[in-house]
């Protein structure tokens, strides 16, 4: 029961980090003490200063994690915050962020959607506003029944046990220079009212503050006032902020502290901040681009970078309110991605020709390896087939070879016979005329011996071409497939293999005429027809 009235009297105080929907958003200015309206140079900038999101070049999302009052009464309250913003250029940045604090039993929820923009002077005076949903609620599940019961039949909770209202914050951000900036900010403008009971008034005060940053040589300060104006006990809640940030390694590492100081009548508490990020991770990806119509080669560069954050808050000795602190750090991580385009000069009509040349082989590339990519896991397999495929020609070849060899040396026995017997017998004259033809029928099996030959050899350096394709080394196989059409020109398995090499290696041109020429000796070929045809298409 302690723990609910400890709850139920952070929840009635006004000014407290529960009643008054301020708890900081973002473990950065966390760590230079709140102190960011001036600067306002990330996400966060949605909960001090939302004209400062304009100033983003990156998409950036925020997360981070504390339990503030650790070890007090066993009070298990936690604070998350969650923010993502996303520039447009000109156009401003939206962000979108949420933070919630609370336990199981009562939990408070500030869901934001903001947008900031430039105005005057490419951004020198940008403008931002924020719509904000408050929510707050209990929950008494968690609680002994006896407790629940009776905290249920208060006078508190007659209209229910939550509450919701929205507000209106805005901004406005004003570069002095390129190193120093102003801020204006008014937080709750509709001041609306959050009590449980609707006869009752819980207004959330209306905050206006004033930041002074600076930033340069790696080097960034902050120095803030605000004041509400609701006053408490006759006298205006008046709180000041400082703070600094310093980057080390190429910003891989950035240290923070700051000071943050609230007075109200002769109450005061001040608290100290310190806070660190170091970025684990930074990655960047490079796409070469044409643009045809600029003549212009660019590069598309994408940026992704990780950073860990932390930050702590203490209250200091002169305090004159007691304030349990924050007895545990904030952790967060902040995502930090970009795409840009970086262009190259302008071309001169050779480099452009050059460029167009090789836009046309990427291309051709691109058909080529489309044509393939469905068999791209069938890789081995359809190399054994190709190789098989050959391999049974091959063989067919040398099994002609021995066949017609045999014929031959048949026909040839024939012919000696026969002259033999002409000779034993006289009758050269009759038998002169079947042995020409016997010549001539000898003649053409030395015409066919000769080309299944030349098949043969010009297969078999066929099948090694094949081996080197697949293996990528296409300077080899080129070898081997004209050494195959200095045997055998007229074998069409040579130009289809060496086109197919061509594409491989960009050179374009000279796939089409090796397919051209595979065609002209086998015009039946449709597959390799529509390749043809596909390439040519990507060529123009």
């Amino acid at each position: 029961m302690r723990r609910v009235i400890a709850l139920i009297g952070c929840a009635l105080l006004g000014g407290t980090a529960l009643a008054s929907f301020e708890i900081p958003g973002g473990t950065r200015a966390t760590g230079m003490a709140q102190a960011f309206g001036g600067l306002a140079t990330d996400v966060s900038a949605a909960y001090y200063n939302p004209a400062g999101l304009y100033q983003l070049s990156l998409v950036e999302l925020s997360t981070s994690y504390t339990r503030p009052f650790l070890g007090v009464d066993n009070l298990g309250i936690s604070d998350q915050y969650f923010g993502i913003a996303y520039p447009f250029g000109r156009f401003g940045t939206p962000a979108i962020t949420m933070v919630t604090t609370g336990d199981e039993i009562y939990r408070e929820y500030d869901l934001a959607i903001s947008y900031g923009v430039g105005v005057w002077q490419r951004g020198r005076l940008s403008l931002g506003l924020t719509g904000r949903r408050l929510s707050r609620g209990w929950s008494f599940s968690a609680l002994h029944r006896d407790y629940r019961d009776r905290v249920r039949n208060d006078p508190l909770f007659v209209d229910g046990t939550s509450q919701t209202n929205f507000t209106l914050d805005a901004g406005i951000l004003l570069r002095v220079t390129d190193a120093l900036r102003i801020g204006v900010s008014s937080f709750n403008l509709l001041e609306p009212n959050l009590a449980f009971n609707r006869s009752d008034k819980d207004p959330a005060a209306r905050r206006h503050r004033l930041g002074i940053g600076y930033e340069g040589g790696g080097y960034r300060f902050d120095l803030d006032a605000e004041y509400d104006s609701q006053s408490i006990g006759g006298s205006t809640p008046i709180r000041v902020y400082a703070g600094g940030e310093a980057d080390f390694f190429n910003r891989r590492l950035q240290a923070r502290g700051g000071l943050r100081d609230n007075a109200t009548g002769d109450a005061r508490s001040t608290h100290l901040a310190l806070g660190f990020s170091f970025e684990f991770l930074r990655r960047e990806w490079h796409e070469p681009g044409f643009d045809l119509l600029d003549g212009k080669e660019y590069t598309v560069v994408r940026r992704l970078r990780v950073a860990l954050d932390t930050a702590w808050e203490y209250a200091t000795p002169i305090s004159e309110i007691y304030d349990p602190g924050f007895g545990a750090p904030m952790v967060g991580l902040t995502f930090l991605y970009d795409t840009s385009k970086v262009y190259q000069k302008f071309m001169n009509r050779r480099q452009l020709e050059e460029a167009l040349k090789k836009r046309k082989e990427q291309v051709a590339f691109e058909v080529a390896e489309s044509m393939t990519k469905h068999q791209a896991s069938l890789l081995e397999s359809e190399k054994q087939k190709i190789e098989a495929s050959l391999q049974e020609k091959y063989e067919s070849e040398r099994k002609l070879l021995e066949k017609e060899i045999e014929e031959r040396a048949q026909l040839q026995a024939e012919k000696e016979y026969l002259e033999t017997e002409a000779k034993n017998q006289g009758l050269e004259q009759e038998l002169n005329e079947q042995v020409r033809r016997l010549e001539e029928v000898i003649r053409d099996k030395n015409v066919v011996i000769q080309r299944s030959t030349r098949t043969n050899e010009a297969l078999r350096h066929l099948v090694q071409a094949v081996g080197h394709y697949f293996a990528g080394a296409y300077d080899e196989a080129e070898s081997e497939c004209l050494v195959a059409i200095d045997i055998a020109p007229y074998l069409e398995l040579s130009f289809v293999r060496l086109g197919s090499i061509y594409v491989k290696q960009g050179r374009v041109d000279e796939a089409i005429s090796a397919w051209e020429r595979a065609l002209q000796i086998e015009p039946d070929n449709s597959e390799l027809r529509e390749w043809l045809e596909a390439l040519k298409a990507g060529h123009r």
